[in-house]
């Protein structure tokens, strides 16, 4: 098992860093092709998420991310200071298609194994994502 662990400031440039670093991991490990993209995009709406809802984009707090991989799975969390609120904006969307917000859940939902949000006891809100590498992933 591998596992690697960041932290980032809270403005949108970390964006960027996150995802260059994330992708640095994927080719050492050589996660390519659909999975990797599937990993890219849920791993970016998550820690967008945090950024901008989570942290509102506020440079004094982080947004930590670790990363696990291992044979069978790559697993992602993601992990921001905010109030701890959890806006489960899919259940939204089933009564109001069009919205604007909320889409990155059903996305995040679509590509992973497995999907959890849990409050975190200092605050915040921890996304937990997990790939399965053993299946494949539709582009």
């Amino acid at each position: 098992m591998n596992r690697y662990c960041y932290t980032y400031q809270s403005v949108i440039e970390s964006v960027g860093e996150m995802l260059d670093s994330l992708q640095s991991i994927l080719t050492k490990h050589k996660i390519e092709g659909n999975l990797a993209s599937a990993i890219m995009l849920t791993a970016s709406e998550a820690f967008t998420n945090a950024l901008i809802h989570g942290n509102h984009q506020n440079p004094n707090k982080s947004i930590q991310v670790d990363i696990e991989i291992n044979p069978l799975t790559v697993k992602i969390e993601v992990i921001d200071q905010g109030s701890g609120e959890i806006d489960f904006a899919e259940n939204r969307l089933l009564s109001e298609p069009m919205l604007e917000n909320g889409r990155g859940i059903v996305l995040m939902k679509h590509y992973t194994t497995d999907l959890q949000f849990s409050k975190i006891k200092s605050g915040g809100v921890k996304v937990s994502m997990r790939f399965d590498r053993t299946i494949e992933y539709e582009s």
